[in-house]
């Protein structure tokens, strides 16, 4: 029988960490284990841990994000690890849909759609996870990080998340995951749910530079990547300016 363990990082400063470790608890097939790397919250992170005795927690000091997901999943005892924010939550057959999805199709990969919640909308998305050929030079990944499920043994073959980058950490994983060609799946429900206003989102102009570093790493050329990147910029920009006329 597969196992699944779920890795929560922690900074100070979450208070939605209440609402995502409920949704685990309301699984309908729970993980076989919940595991919360906290960087020494002073928010009461802690206490909340320690009124919920069914997870695993660890609140030491970190070297970033990246640092304290390796943590997390070296902690794992689960075949495949899944990461979920503590700004994100799950809906209560996300886990038990990706059991269905590892039992029937072997999957090393699991990758949902990703419900983008904000106060101004809501937006739907759908991994595009690239491919070689055109699709790497000219689109842009989306791999929803939050509920992707991922079977150990690829992490350890890679050596994890990269410490040398602090936001996009997740799309260099993905690269390098590639190149073992692994099976991936796409669960098309939206289980999975994710908040405006996390790390990546607040400081996007640095994630969107990562992401540009990333890419001429993996194969993109300087001028695809360049060009890509001041298209993002742009159309972030253009929601910003417009958000504010949508409220009014």
């Amino acid at each position: 029988m597969h196992s699944i363990s779920i890795i929560t990082v922690v900074k100070n400063g979450m208070p939605q960490i209440v609402e995502c470790l409920q949704s685990v608890k309301n699984q309908s097939r729970l993980p076989d284990e919940h595991i919360v790397i906290d960087s020494q919250s002073t928010d009461g992170t802690l206490e909340i841990l320690k009124d919920n005795p069914e997870i695993i927690y660890f609140s030491e000091p970190d070297r970033g994000i990246s640092h304290a997901l390796n943590k997390a999943w070296g902690h794992a005892r689960s075949e495949y690890v899944c990461h979920l924010n503590a700004d994100d939550w799950i809906q209560p057959n996300h886990l038990e849909l990706i059991y269905d999805i590892i039992e029937s199709s072997n999957a090393d990969i699991i990758i949902s759609n990703l419900s983008f919640d904000s106060d101004r909308s809501i937006r739907i998305l759908k991994p595009n996870y690239p491919h070689p050929g055109p699709n790497m030079k000219w689109f842009p990944p989306q791999i929803n990080h939050p509920g992707m499920v991922i079977r150990k043994s690829l992490l350890k073959n890679v050596g994890g998340y990269k410490e040398d980058f602090k936001l996009a950490m997740d799309v260099d994983l993905f690269y390098r995951i590639l190149a073992l060609s692994p099976i991936i799946h796409v669960n098309n429900s939206v289980t999975v749910h994710q908040r405006d206003g996390g790390v990546s989102q607040k400081k996007w102009v640095n994630t969107l530079k990562e992401l540009k570093k990333i890419e001429i790493i993996y194969g993109r050329s300087t001028t695809t990547a360049f060009v890509s990147f001041i298209w993002r910029i742009t159309k972030v920009g253009i929601k910003k300016i417009l958000q504010p006329m949508v409220l009014k």
